[in-house]
């Protein structure tokens, strides 16, 4: 699930489209607006007042050629909480046979490939979110909503349950910091954080860029994250996983540049797929025998 908005489908989320999001078995965005360039799922008539019951009004963009029912009343940060409930609602009615399910925003670029690295081993009955972990608000810690975070199968049908049935989850309110009340709904329910870090203790979820990330003086200068971030901050080549899955603020632009370094680029002489090393080393086996 992708949270835009308006002003941003004919450039951030078409990016999206074109890039990573591709590569997922299923995606749908969240936004206020029809957008028939990407397709939008429709919420029934008859279905509204239901709806609005437990999640305030807002609609999801998925690829179904369809018409679509008006949404939330404004755009702003107050809105991302809104979307976040409906689309953990519209995951569990349409996708709810899938194992493991994403949120990110229109800025953050997925490494997909890492991303189905790092959760082919992990159980979906076991109920669990997965991200950059940060430490206030919320006495387990909660995810950055920009950095992107997982939500297993079993996780996802907690919260779900809690929105609608727990009043602690906030399923009611409108506002608020969306990855805050995702993670406190989360420890209400029995949801508990895996830690994401790789096996040499290096971050894979980040909520700047690679630029950002690598930079001392940028990420000392943002001092809320230094005290928020659960793990100690580490900058340079060191601040990432060499299997990290998510960046923050990507401009479309640096999405396709992205895109290309990982999907097209090939350094001569350097085979850093498994697949690549195998056939090179079958053309020597061959070339042996004969």
């Amino acid at each position: 699930m992708i949270l835009t908005m308006p002003a941003n489908h004919e450039n951030k989320a078409t990016v999206v489209r074109n890039t990573w999001a591709s590569r997922c078995n299923v995606h749908f965005f969240l936004s206020s607006v029809e957008n028939k360039t990407l397709h939008s799922l429709v919420i029934q008539n008859d279905t509204i007042a239901r709806v609005i019951a437990v999640y305030p009004p807002t609609f999801v963009h998925s690829f179904t050629p369809i018409l679509v029912v008006a949404a939330v009343q404004e755009e702003n940060r107050e809105a991302l909480w809104d979307k976040t409930k409906f689309g953990i609602r519209h995951a569990v009615e349409k996708y709810s046979n899938y194992d493991f399910f994403l949120k990110a925003d229109d800025d953050t670029f997925v490494i997909v490939e890492n991303l189905r690295k790092l959760l082919r081993d992990l159980n979906p009955n076991d109920p669990f979110i997965m991200g950059r972990r940060f430490r206030p608000h919320v006495k387990q810690g909660y995810l950055s909503g920009g950095g992107g975070y997982v939500i297993s199968r079993a996780a996802l049908l907690r919260i779900h349950n809690g929105l609608a049935n727990d009043t602690r989850c906030a399923g009611r309110e409108h506002g608020g910091a969306e990855d805050v009340r995702l993670g406190h709904c989360a420890e209400v329910v029995g949801v508990r954080i895996m830690d994401s870090l790789d096996e040499h203790g290096l971050e894979r979820f980040h909520p700047f860029s690679p630029a950002s990330m690598m930079s001392k003086s940028v990420l000392e200068a943002t001092r809320w994250f230094m005290s928020y971030n659960y793990h100690k901050v580490q900058t340079g080549i060191e601040c990432c996983s060499d299997y990290a899955v998510t960046f923050h603020y990507v401009a479309p632009s640096d999405m396709y540049v992205y895109h290309y370094f990982l999907y097209h680029l090939h350094p001569y002489g350097i085979h850093r797929d498994f697949h690549d090393v195998l056939q090179l080393c079958n053309r020597v086996m061959i070339k042996g025998a004969t």
